[in-house]
Formats: structure tokens, sequence, C-alpha cells
């Protein structure tokens, strides 16, 4: 019974520590293919006190 819980325990670490990895990086930066581009919109619901921070994140998001 021990050996299992030890081992569920060494797999559940190695998992945590694998979601931890840095990701390759081509997804860091953003960019895909050559030439291509991000469409489309995205919708965030919050509290209308950071409508402001929104705005200049996209404003910021647009600009790179």
């Amino acid at each position: 019974m021990q050996r299992a819980i030890r081992a569920l325990a060494a797999v559940m670490l190695w998992v945590v520590f694998a979601g931890c990895g840095s990701a390759p990086e081509a997804a860091v930066s953003g960019t895909g293919a050559a030439g291509s581009t991000l469409r489309g919109q995205i919708t965030v619901f919050a509290a209308s006190s950071l409508t402001d921070a929104f705005e200049a994140l996209g404003t910021a998001f647009m600009a790179a």
C-alpha cells in the first residue's frame, strides 16, 4: 500500500513540475506561421471600473 502511495505521489509531482515548464519560443512570442495575423474579438465580462484598463490593454495589443 505504501508503495502505491509513493508511486502516486511521484506521478503527481512529475505532473506539477511538467506544468511549470516553459513554452517553445514561437508560442511565447505570439507569432504563428509566417505571415499569419491574429483576428477576431475578445469579450470580457468585468467590473465597469476596469473598462479603462482593458481599453488601454487593447490599444497596446493592437499596436504590438
